[in-house]
């Protein structure tokens, strides 16, 4: 008799712990519907804003691109004055040199 008083409680605990798992089973199925719709809901937002980040970027890489274009620019102007510069120096000097041994 004992030993079919254990199988019994045995059972019911095994009921309750079915039980149990079904209630938490559904609390989680619920929770991942809400997870899902908030999801779906988000979805275009944040499709929209990658949108906005893409242009930045292309914007961004744009500029670099003709930036690009006026530094070299600057470089090679800047080069030619300051070798036309020292050209102008040397013959200054020269002519002075040229004068010394003149006199």
């Amino acid at each position: 008799m004992d030993a079919l008083g254990n199988i019994q409680k045995s059972l019911d605990d095994l009921k309750e712990f079915v039980d149990h798992q079904k209630t938490k089973l559904k609390t989680e199925q619920v929770t991942l519907e809400h997870i899902l719709e908030q999801k779906q809901r988000l979805k275009p937002l944040l499709k929209a804003d990658q949108e906005v980040v893409d242009a930045l970027f292309k914007i961004q890489e744009e500029k670099n691109r003709k930036q690009k274009w006026v530094d070299r620019s600057i470089g090679f102007v800047g080069g030619f004055i300051t070798s036309f510069i020292a050209a102008i120096i040397i013959i200054i000097i020269e002519r002075k040199i040229l004068r010394i041994e003149k006199a």
